[in-house]
C-alpha cells in the first residue's frame, strides 16, 4: 500500500509571511462584489498578465465569502 500524503505547514515559511500583504475588510452585500473586486484588482502587481481571469477569480472568490461567511455582521 502507498504511503498517505501529509501537508506540513510550518507557520515561519516564507509562503505564510503577511508582512506588506493587502488586507480589506468587506461588509456582506452581494451588490457590492464588484466594487469590492475593483478595490483588489487595483493593487495587483503590475507583472500579472492576465487581469481579467484575476479580477474573475477574485469576484468568485468575494461571491463565496459573502455567501458562506462567518455570519458575524450586523442586522
Amino acid at each position: 500500500m502507498t504511503e498517505a500524503k501529509k501537508i506540513i505547514v510550518d507557520e515561519s515559511n516564507k509562503l505564510f509571511d503577511k508582512k506588506g500583504m493587502f488586507h480589506k475588510n468587506f461588509v456582506s452585500d452581494f451588490r457590492q462584489i464588484r466594487y469590492f473586486t475593483l478595490l483588489v484588482v487595483q493593487k495587483a502587481p503590475p507583472e500579472i498578465k492576465e487581469i481579467n481571469l484575476l479580477e474573475q477569480q477574485i469576484s468568485e472568490i468575494i461571491k463565496n465569502a459573502v455567501k458562506h461567511g462567518n455570519h458575524n455582521d450586523p442586522q
